[in-house]
C-alpha cells in the first residue's frame, strides 16, 4: 500500500495511477475525443471562411481594378492610335494599339492565375493539428 501511495506522490499524471474504474476513465477519453474533434472542425471552418473571405476581397479588388482600368486605357488607347495616324494608315495605328493592349491583358492574367495559385485552401492549422489528434490517440492505443 505503500508502494502505491509513493508511486501517486512521484507520478501523478501516470494514467496507472488513476483511482477511477476503467469504464469511467474510457467515457471520458470518449467525451474528450468527441470535444476534441468538434473542436477540430470549427477550427477547419474558421480557416475555411477566412480563405474564402481572403479570396472573395481580393477577387473584388481585381474585377473593380480592371473596370476601371478599361476606362483608363481605351482614353490612352485612342490617344495612341491618333498620334500614330499622323504616321500610319488609322486602321494600322488601331491594330497596332490593339495588339499591344492585348499582350498585356495576358501578362495580366497570367500574373493574376500564378497568385491566385498562391492561396492554401486545405486549412493548415487544422491539417496539423488533426495530425497530432491522431498521433495523440495512436500512443493512447499502444
Amino acid at each position: 500500500m505503500n508502494s502505491d501511495r509513493e508511486a501517486l506522490r512521484r507520478y501523478p499524471d501516470d494514467p496507472a495511477n488513476d483511482p477511477r474504474p476503467a469504464k469511467e476513465i474510457v467515457t471520458d477519453l470518449w467525451s474528450h475525443t468527441q470535444t476534441l474533434v468538434e473542436q477540430e472542425l470549427q477550427l477547419a471552418r474558421c480557416e475555411l471562411e477566412l480563405t474564402t473571405h481572403r479570396a472573395k476581397r481580393d477577387l473584388i479588388a481585381a474585377s473593380a481594378s480592371g473596370a476601371v482600368g478599361l476606362i483608363g486605357a481605351i482614353g490612352v488607347a485612342e490617344s495612341i492610335i491618333l498620334l500614330l495616324s499622323k504616321r500610319l494608315e488609322p486602321w494600322a495605328s488601331a491594330l497596332l494599339v490593339g495588339f499591344a493592349f492585348l499582350g498585356a491583358a495576358y501578362g495580366l492574367f497570367a500574373y493574376g492565375k500564378r497568385d491566385l495559385k498562391r492561396i492554401e485552401l486545405p486549412p493548415e492549422k487544422t491539417t496539423t493539428s488533426l495530425q497530432r489528434t491522431a498521433h495523440m490517440i495512436q500512443e493512447v492505443r499502444r
